[in-house]
C-alpha cells in the first residue's frame, strides 16, 4: 500500500522539479540570445551532455547495442525531434520573442497533448482533465498578465511567437509518442543516445552558422554557464524527470506540469532580478496546483497513477 502511494508522488515530485530546471532553460536561453547563435548554442550544450553522460551509461549501452541496433529508427526520430529540432527552435525563437511569450506559448502543450493523444490513440480526455487544464491555465494567465487580463489581450504574435508555437505541436507530439519509446535504455542511456543522434542532425546547421560567421561566440563565465546549465540540469536532470513522471502518469497528466514553468520563471524574476511578488503570482500558483490536482482527481496527488498510454 505504502509504495502505490509513493510511486505517484515520486513521479509528481520529480516532474515539478523538471518544470523549475525548464524555467531556468528560458531564461539562459533569452539572456544569452545576443551572444551565442542557436545551432551552435545547442551543439555545444548536447556535446557536453554526451561527454559527461558517456563513461556511466557505457557498459550499458554495450549490453543493449542489439536492442539499440532493432529500434534505431524509432530512437532516431527522438534524438532529432527532441535535441536537434526542439532545443534549437527554442533557442532560435528566444532570439525574437520574449521568455514571457515564450512560456506563455508553452503552456500550450497539455491541450495539445490531449488532442494528439486522441487522434493519435483514440484517448478521449475526460472532463476532468479538462477542467484542470483550464484552471491551471488561468493561473498561467494571472501570472503572465500580471493580473491585468488588458495585457494577455494586447499580446501580439510575432515569428519568435510563431516558432513557439509551432514546436509546441512537435514537442505534443513527441510526448504521446514518447511514452512507447523502446524499455531497454535507462533514463540516462536514453539521454546519452538520443542526444548523440541530435548532434548529428545538428552538426550541418552548426557548421553553417560557423560559414557564415555566426557560429563563434566570446568564451565567457556567461556563455560557459549557461551552456553548462542547460547540459547538466535542463537537458541530463530534467529529461530524467520527465521520463520518469511520464512512465507512471502517462502524458495527459504529464503535460499539466508545464503549467509550472512560468511559476518558477515567476520565482526566478523575484529572487534573481528583485522583482515585486504580486497577488497575481500567488493566486496563478494557487490556480495551477489545483488545476493539477483536479485533473488527478481530488486524492490524485495520493492515488494510484494510471499507467502510461
Amino acid at each position: 500500500m505504502r509504495q502505490a502511494h509513493l510511486a505517484p508522488t515520486a513521479a509528481y515530485a520529480a516532474l515539478a522539479t523538471t518544470s523549475m530546471l525548464w524555467s531556468g532553460n528560458t531564461v539562459a536561453g533569452r539572456a544569452l540570445a545576443d551572444a551565442i547563435a542557436p545551432a551552435a548554442f545547442s551543439f555545444w550544450r548536447w556535446l557536453l551532455v554526451v561527454v559527461v553522460l558517456a563513461p556511466f551509461v557505457a557498459p550499458e549501452l554495450a549490453r543493449a547495442w542489439p536492442a539499440i541496433r532493432r529500434e534505431w529508427r524509432v530512437l532516431a526520430f527522438f534524438g532529432l525531434v527532441s535535441t536537434a529540432l526542439y532545443h534549437a527552435a527554442v533557442f532560435w525563437a528566444l532570439h525574437y520573442t520574449t521568455a514571457i511569450n515564450a512560456q506563455l506559448l508553452n503552456s500550450t502543450v497539455p491541450a495539445l497533448v490531449m488532442v494528439v493523444a486522441w487522434i493519435g490513440l483514440g484517448a478521449r480526455p475526460t472532463g476532468r482533465e479538462w477542467l484542470g487544464f483550464a484552471v491551471s491555465a488561468a493561473g498561467v494567465a494571472a501570472i503572465i498578465g500580471g493580473g491585468d487580463w488588458r495585457r494577455l489581450a494586447s499580446m501580439g504574435l510575432n515569428i519568435g511567437d510563431l516558432i513557439m508555437l509551432g514546436i509546441m505541436v512537435v514537442w505534443s507530439i513527441y510526448t504521446v509518442v514518447l511514452s512507447r519509446r523502446p524499455p531497454p535504455l535507462s533514463g540516462l542511456g536514453y539521454v546519452c543516445v538520443t542526444g548523440a543522434i541530435g548532434l548529428a542532425g545538428l552538426a550541418p546547421f552548426f557548421l553553417w552558422e560557423l560559414a557564415t560567421g555566426r557560429g563563434a561566440f566570446d568564451v565567457n563565465a556567461a556563455t560557459l554557464g549557461g551552456i553548462a546549465y542547460t547540459a547538466l540540469f535542463a537537458s541530463i536532470a530534467a529529461t530524467v524527470g520527465f521520463n520518469f513522471g511520464l512512465a507512471r502518469i502517462g502524458p495527459t497528466r504529464t503535460s499539466l506540469f508545464t503549467h509550472l514553468v512560468p511559476v518558477f520563471g515567476a520565482a526566478f524574476s523575484v529572487l534573481l532580478l528583485g522583482e515585486r511578488l504580486g497577488l497575481h503570482h500567488l493566486a496563478g500558483f494557487a490556480l495551477i496546483l489545483a488545476g493539477i490536482a483536479l485533473s488527478n482527481g481530488l486524492g490524485g496527488l495520493l492515488g494510484r497513477a494510471r499507467p502510461a498510454g
